[in-house]
């Protein structure tokens, strides 16, 4: 039986006295909002709710199901932005040139040269793709840093993707998803369960339960279906597996980075009912300040995927997290200095 939640808002403050609009155009000098749930439901009992037909049952939050939930974030509609265009000012799919594009980055850009940024020096040493990427096809194994998380919404069991990031000290773990992933206009979800590594019908790794989400409070919870927004970006602190084992033990967790350059390269890793799936592709700023977009087709299932870059040592870095998409590109929160503030009090919690 579910025991009950709280949620309340907490300031975590990087700089005093920013506003969530100007936060948007000058980040460093904002003041963080976090909104904080907690869901007190007994560990063994989620898990006792997650039998495998459950999951079965469990509807991508991307895809039309219930009229509680109708269908997972699209892109902005319009001329520039509407699903089947070939080009605007927000995004060039299977651009001839630009930063860090080629044809030939679409699909396999394995020697294709970033474009720079803070972890990139310009001319540096071609990078290697990250492992398993192509044009949105199933990866050979899945990888425990990405998961599919199951939670419930007006008693509607549905499924996101998401993937692990350091927690503190001590701490079970963080997982990073798409904000209406776990909070609706009619309340946050509860049920949160992650399995990390997904694949077969069951994760790699245990499963792991989830007690506190914590999102921005510049994020506008709007019901599937709506366009993509800004700061569509929730952290959820989730306790050890049935083992007792920590996400960090069982090599669940993405070395996480803030303020890239939303140019170059990026992979999106996610999941599309039961199989993962991973696409490389380009990353150019979105219209909306916080957000990216990548020339990456979309799927059921892939809101709260990771974006990920490889850093100039070669370990693939999440920076940005999927809200939503069509049949030819990507969009979603690309980490930056007011998500610092946010994760740093998140990963306490």
């Amino acid at each position: 039986m579910h025991k009950g939640v709280k949620a309340l808002a907490i300031g975590v403050v990087l700089a005093a006295g920013a506003t969530a609009a100007a936060a948007m155009s000058s980040p460093a000098t904002a003041a963080d909002q976090a909104v904080v749930y907690r869901d007190d439901e007994d560990a063994a009992a989620v898990r006792a709710y997650w039998t495998p037909e459950r999951m079965r049952q469990a509807i991508d939050l991307d895809r039309p199901g219930t009229a509680a939930l109708p269908g997972g974030p699209r892109l902005a509609g319009g001329p520039d932005r509407g699903p089947g265009t070939t080009g605007g000012p927000d995004w060039e799919p299977r651009t001839a040139g630009g930063p860090g594009g080629s044809p030939a980055a679409i699909g396999n850009a394995v020697n294709a040269r970033p474009a720079g940024g803070p972890d990139w020096a310009p001319g540096a040493a071609e990078p290697v793709a990250y492992a398993g990427s192509n044009a949105g096809r199933a990866v050979a194994a899945a990888d425990r840093r990405v998961g599919r998380m199951f939670a419930v919404y007006a008693n509607q069991p549905f499924t996101c993707t998401a993937a692990g990031v350091p927690a503190a000290a001590g701490k079970g773990g963080l997982i990073v998803t798409a904000a209406h992933c776990v909070k609706q206009p009619n309340g946050f979800a509860t049920r949160v369960l992650y399995l990390p590594g997904f694949e077969n019908g069951s994760g790699q790794s245990g499963t792991f339960v989830g007690s506190t989400y914590t999102i921005d409070s510049g994020f506008t919870p709007v019901f599937p279906g709506s366009p993509v927004g800004a700061f569509d970006m929730a952290f959820v602190s989730v306790g050890p597996n049935e083992s007792g084992k920590r996400l960090s033990e069982v090599g669940g967790e993405f070395q996480v980075a803030f303020d890239h350059a939303k140019t170059g390269l990026g992979t999106a890793v996610h999941y599309s009912g039961d199989t993962q799936t991973s696409c490389l592709g380009i990353i150019t700023p979105s219209s909306i300040p916080t957000n990216w977009v990548t020339t990456c087709p979309g799927a059921s299932g892939s809101s709260g995927g990771a974006l990920v870059q490889e850093n100039i040592d070669g370990i693939p870095t999440i920076v940005g997290v999927i809200g939503g998409a069509d049949a030819v590109r990507m969009e979603g929160h690309f980490f930056e200095a007011r998500s610092r503030g946010l994760y740093l009090y998140a990963r306490t919690l």
